[in-house]
């Protein structure tokens, strides 16, 4: 079994005031088969990420930056994640990834789970929608 490596992730975006808000705080679960599941799925984060920004083979990066590779695709999940839940888009920056140690056994089930990538869902911060509230009549 691989082994499983843990993220955090501090999603952001910008206020009325144009300052940054917390939207979320996500926690991820990786592994190198799950970034292996990733590339070779017909619908790979990584490889829509890394060809279309920066023009970059996504196996040549999975080679070369195993963990970097992982960090990216539970970030990628993270803001997907966290478009479709807030209806919030913002940047197109993933967010940036902080190793932490391993849940205890008895954490309960992730929130999404995709290509072996396991996402929970760890804080609501001040959720600003993108669709404006009905006018008042």
């Amino acid at each position: 079994m691989a082994e499983l490596h843990y993220w955090q992730y501090h999603i952001h975006a910008s206020g009325a005031d144009a300052a940054p808000k917390l939207v979320a705080c996500y926690l991820a679960a990786t592994d190198a088969k799950s970034v292996s599941t990733d590339v070779f799925s017909g619908d790979s984060y990584l490889e829509d990420f890394l060809r279309r920004f920066y023009r970059i083979d996504p196996q040549a990066y999975v080679r070369d930056y195993p963990l970097r590779a992982e960090a990216l695709l539970g970030a990628l999940l993270a803001k997907r994640h966290c478009a479709w839940r807030f209806g919030i888009l913002s940047d197109l920056t993933p967010p940036a990834a902080q190793a932490v140690h391993p849940l205890s056994r008895d954490f309960r089930e992730p929130d999404h789970e995709e290509n072996g990538v396991k996402l929970w869902l760890m804080e609501e911060g001040d959720v600003i929608r993108e669709v404006p509230p009905p006018a008042a009549s």
